[in-house]
């Protein structure tokens, strides 16, 4: 049971609370990360502004990028060594946080 509510301004979200921690963590299933494969020692990418803040996610798999100058938050695969998507903020005052399967954006 998951339950999402809003209080002044701040999402609070309530679920593994529920349950055992043990529990909640043997039903969680993370993606699969395979080394990525690129030519060369390293791989760059040109990012349109300056990386503000940065959380992991899926396990490790994932990384979300928040460029506040833009309004965006860019999630890069890991296993790909790529950028998956591209997710236009509300603000650039929003907070972020990411689980396994989950990302959840505070306004």
């Amino acid at each position: 049971m998951h339950c999402l509510s809003r209080w002044g301004g701040l999402i609070v979200l309530l679920g593994s609370l529920f349950m055992g921690l043990a529990e909640a963590r043997a039903q969680v299933e993370l993606p699969a990360i395979t080394p990525a494969r690129f030519s060369g020692d390293q791989k760059e990418f040109r990012l349109p502004a300056k990386v503000d803040n940065l959380v992991v996610a899926g396990g490790g798999r994932y990384l979300i990028l928040q460029l506040k100058k833009i309004r965006h938050l860019i999630v890069f695969d890991t296993a790909k060594a790529d950028i998956a998507s591209y997710l236009p903020m509300p603000s650039s005052d929003c907070f972020f946080a990411a689980g396994a399967h989950n990302l959840i954006i505070l306004s």
